[in-house]
């Protein structure tokens, strides 16, 4: 049974719902123990919402 669609891990994070890194509306998780970043972070052209390891991303893509 393949559960690529659910998730696929990569050397540093796991991707949810077959996201790509540049999928407008991404869900992952860092493999590192703790990150310590917590809120919501504005970036150029994305937005993030994280939560430890946990990370929900948003990209504009114009």
């Amino acid at each position: 049974m393949n559960l690529n669609w659910l998730y696929k891990k990569e050397d540093h994070m796991t991707r949810f719902f077959g996201t790509k890194w540049n999928s407008r509306v991404s869900l992952k998780r860092w493999h590192k123990a703790n990150l310590g970043k917590r809120g919501v972070y504005f970036y150029q052209g994305y937005m993030e919402i994280q939560f430890g390891n946990w990370v929900l991303r948003y990209k504009n893509n114009k």
